[in-house]
């Protein structure tokens, strides 16, 4: 279900929410992921969060680089995401820090 609907992709032309049928997107994100680790690729899924939808847009959380997480910082409006994404990369093992 799309939430919020700010992302102009979740959008139809005159403005209203698009309807997401979610079986063919979690067929969709089952074979996408099965292409990255086809190609080797180590692959965590963060469990989402129904407050933070933004959270379907991981490549905003931040970046690591050799086990250390460095968290983006977010817009107002998905600040919320932060204190999840940091406590996931803690239980993975690595070390959160600022830049």
């Amino acid at each position: 279900m799309v939430i919020h609907g700010s992302n102009p992709h979740t959008r139809t032309r005159c403005g209203f929410l698009k309807r997401v049928d979610r079986n063919l997107a979690i067929r969709q994100w089952v074979t996408f992921a099965g292409q990255i680790k086809a190609h080797g690729i180590k692959t965590h899924v963060i469990p989402p969060v129904r407050e933070c939808p933004g959270m379907v847009y991981p490549a905003n959380a931040g970046i690591l680089i050799n086990r250390i997480f460095y968290p983006s910082n977010l817009l107002p409006a998905r600040s919320g995401e932060r204190p999840h994404y940091e406590s996931f990369f803690s239980r993975l093992g690595c070390s959160v820090s600022a830049f």
